[in-house]
């Protein structure tokens, strides 16, 4: 887990058991939560084909997504220099 500006992101890797040589399958999960609490997470199935230590294809499937897009009042980036005016992310307008 890190945080960024305020956004806390963290991000899974589960192995799905597999019977075919050669190839790999796991299940990703990445989770955003906002300073206001509203959170984001996405989540999907990948396929590796390997060649020896090599992946020669990759394919992504299943994806999927609960909460909504989180927005510029989900982050905290006026923390870092609270003195300085900053510009908002939407309007383009200076603020202090």
């Amino acid at each position: 887990m890190v945080e960024v500006g305020g956004l806390l992101i963290s991000i899974r890797q589960t192995s799905i058991p597999g019977d075919v040589a050669g190839e790999t399958r796991s299940v990703w999960t990445l989770e955003l939560v906002g300073v206001s609490g509203r959170t984001c997470t996405v989540s999907w199935c990948t396929l590796q084909k390997w060649n020896g230590s090599r992946v020669v294809c990759e394919h992504h499937y299943d994806h999927q997504q609960s909460g909504g897009p989180l927005t510029s009042d989900d982050l905290s980036l006026n923390r870092f220099c609270p003195e300085e005016p900053h510009t908002s992310l939407i309007t383009g307008a200076e603020q202090h």
